[in-house]
């Protein structure tokens, strides 16, 4: 999760790189395990999703991009609806 909004900062930031590096590192130590990557913020830059979609189309790890209300709103869903949730989200593959 990072606090910086959607505009040319979280493009330029660490978290364009960083965000894929943490979930590929993951995916690397848990291997048996299906991984999909969060990216959580007050609001998401599209370079940010551009950059995330081509580390997604090398590391075949998904990732999804919510804002943090978003994310914090999944605590109110019951397993089935954030199952539904999950389906309807674009993840990035």
């Amino acid at each position: 999760m990072t606090t910086i909004k959607g505009t040319a900062a979280q493009w330029s930031s660490s978290e364009a790189a960083s965000v894929p590096d943490h979930i590929t590192n993951y995916r690397h130590t848990n291997s048996k395990s299906k991984i999909v990557g969060f990216f959580v913020a007050p609001s998401i830059n599209s370079r940010i999703i551009k950059n995330f979609k081509v580390h997604a189309a090398i590391d075949k790890t998904p990732i999804i991009c919510i804002t943090i209300e978003e994310f914090a709103n999944l605590a109110l869903l019951s397993r089935d609806e954030l199952l539904n949730k999950f389906s309807d989200w674009e993840v990035i593959k």
